[in-house]
């Protein structure tokens, strides 16, 4: 999904690299004459396509937060230039191009197109630099490169748009990130700030490749998973957890299965617990027992089984959405002490993963405090 060089064999552009390359361009000039180069200035990355006396290389300078490296089956993949630590804030990003549709308007080659067409010269060439998905054509467009490298603009608190709406974008560095299934890098794009950020999910060494999560899901067996990396992105998932065999990959499947049903069975129990006689269980001994920690109610104990299966799938980095589920079931039942806990380990998850810059990190760490 992320080939670079692949791409320049395919898309011809002008000397000055300002207009894309048509059918029509690709017939007047080689491909092959060309190659990408990554030029950082500033705390500014640029794609530019030029004139190369060598076929198919892919020239890079320094670009600060990765480097760019030829990766069997993947194309070209971002490698870390020097170690970063768990929770260490690798990047903030602007997008390179934002676009958005509202609610029943369709997605159109020209409404994309359009916003290309908008962008400067050397932000032209790092948009048709991008691979295309092969299920948009063999032929690049711009709506096939938007489809196959955005990623949505919203914050994991956001939910979803009840208008309708859908807004997205693609950036220089964070789209060239290779997919694994548990990553070491979780990007999200920040509301606030406009950025898409990058924060190491745990301690990466230098000459490591930097991978993020594509799907955004959890609860889903490696079949599944399978099947939605190649019907949305293109590609076979060759991670290492995909490449589980024999009991490792049954176990890996059985703990993802049970984390998707946990979270439909925590709904349905914590809902059903709220609507018993709060004041009732109040006053009795039960209450008294799971305010002195000595018994877990039922929703909790399906809580507690679902972080223990995120930690053996390597999953917990990121489940700062259980810890605050498991802190606003508390201060449902009225056991303040714990909800606090509880949102102090969300607030701790949230700022791994999310940063402190977040909205997630403030709302969990303010619920300490209530």
């Amino acid at each position: 999904r992320k080939s670079c060089s692949a791409v320049v064999m395919a898309v011809a552009f002008d000397d000055s690299c300002g207009k894309s390359g048509s059918a029509r361009a690709a017939k007047q000039r080689d491909p092959s004459a060309y190659t990408v180069e990554l030029h950082w200035c500033n705390g500014l990355s640029e794609w530019v396509f030029c004139k190369s006396k060598g076929v198919g290389q892919l020239s890079i300078s320094n670009c600060g937060w990765f480097e760019l490296h030829h990766v069997p089956t993947k194309g070209v993949g971002a490698f870390a230039p020097r170690n970063y630590k768990r929770g260490e804030c690798i990047r903030q990003e602007s997008p390179l191009m934002e676009w958005g549709v509202k609610a029943g308007e369709p997605i159109t080659e020209v409404s994309i197109l359009t916003c290309v067409q908008a962008l400067s010269a050397g932000s032209q060439c790092a948009f048709w630099s991008f691979c295309q998905n092969p299920k948009y054509g063999s032929t690049k467009t711009a709506l096939g490169i938007w489809r196959s490298n955005a990623f949505p603009t919203h914050g994991a608190m956001d939910g979803k748009d009840l208008t309708g709406a859908r807004c997205g974008a693609v950036y220089r560095g964070f789209s060239r990130l290779n997919h694994e299934c548990i990553p070491n890098v979780h990007g999200a794009f920040n509301a606030k700030t406009r950025l898409q950020t990058m924060y190491a999910l745990r301690d990466i060494a230098k000459g490591e490749e930097l991978s993020v999560d594509y799907l955004g899901l959890t609860g889903i067996p490696r079949s599944a998973r399978q099947f939605a990396l190649k019907r949305d992105f293109g590609f076979e998932c060759t991670c290492a957890t995909c490449g589980l065999t024999g009991d490792a990959l049954v176990a890996s499947d059985v703990r993802q299965k049970r984390i998707g049903e946990l979270g439909l069975s925590i709904m349905a129990t914590g809902r059903a617990e709220r609507l018993a006689d709060r004041a009732s269980l109040a006053s009795s001994k039960l209450r008294r027992d799971m305010l002195r920690g000595n018994i877990a109610t039922p929703t909790m104990r399906l809580l507690l089984e679902r972080l223990d299966l995120l930690e053996e799938e390597g999953m917990l980095a990121t489940a700062w959405d259980t810890f605050w589920t498991a802190s606003t079931y508390c201060r449902t039942v009225g056991d303040i002490e714990n909800a606090r806990k509880w949102a102090l380990e969300a607030a701790e998850s949230a700022k791994l993963a999310l940063g402190s810059g977040s909205e997630e990190f403030e709302k969990y760490t303010a619920a300490t405090v209530l």
